[in-house]
């Protein structure tokens, strides 16, 4: 079995730093690096990127770390990367001591001071938490279940497959069920170009808007719609009819 405090000294004295990626049932997914923080006096952080793997995410932290010597002298200034331009921001302690776990343990200190990398505007979905204030469920709902205290009607294994401009806040317009697996969009399903969609768990869209809470009425195999922010009708899609029907399929 490899020594984990090993690992991470060996990553370090090879490129700089470990990334640790953690993926959630009930919030968001983060990941943050382990091995900056003695020679820059930080880590970096990366939180809320919805649909994004493990290796993305990692590809994120290691393009911003590139240029960690610079940002140990101006954190101010957007960081400029293959990926895209990200800003940084401070990451207030009660995040800290809670998300980056393991360079807490690596370091042996109560909270590592960190940077949040926040991805550009176009790619920027209100999973993305604002680290600069201690979490508050009433601003910041997505991370709910993170913090202890997840709904209770949401089974751990539900995910939503949906596209971004859903988790960017636009009006959720079309839902369909499938076992443990839902389909949620902004806009019409099929519409949804491949770059936007997103899979996230179904609590994380449900702190977006919580009106979704009556889909999981819905039966397995049926669909809902709504044309404004309002009740969920049945829907036949129009690709399950063979024939025209009826007002159910459009």
């Amino acid at each position: 079995m490899i020594d984990w405090h090993a690992k991470v000294a060996a990553s370090i004295e090879k490129v700089g730093h470990q990334v640790v990626y953690v993926a959630c049932d009930n919030s968001p997914s983060f990941g943050y690096s382990v091995g900056l923080f003695k020679t820059y006096g930080f880590e970096l952080v990366f939180a809320g990127g919805a649909g994004l793997s493990a290796r993305d995410v990692g590809a994120i932290i290691n393009a911003v770390a590139k240029q960690a010597s610079a940002l140990a002298v101006d954190r101010a200034s957007p960081v400029t990367t293959v990926l895209g331009e990200f800003t940084l921001r401070p990451v207030a302690p009660e995040w800290a001591s809670c998300m980056l776990l393991q360079a807490v343990e690596f370091w042996g200190v109560p909270a590592v001071p960190a940077l949040q990398i926040v991805p550009p505007l176009p790619q920027k979905t209100l999973a993305v938490p604002d680290m600069t204030t201690p979490w508050d469920e009433a601003s910041q709902p997505v991370w709910r279940g993170f913090f202890g205290r997840p709904f209770p009607t949401i089974p751990l294994d539900y995910s939503v497959v949906t596209n971004l401009q859903a988790l960017q806040g636009e009006m959720l317009s079309e839902a369909r069920w499938e076992v443990n697996q839902w389909e949620i969009f902004a806009g019409a399903g099929p519409d949804v170009a491949p770059e936007d969609v997103r899979i996230v768990p179904f609590a994380t869209l449900l702190a977006i808007d919580p009106t979704i809470e009556e889909l999981l009425h819905l039966e397995v195999g049926k669909a809902a719609k709504r044309d404004e922010l309002g009740p969920w009708e049945p829907w036949l899609p129009a690709a399950a009819c063979e024939v025209p029907t009826g007002p159910m399929c459009t």
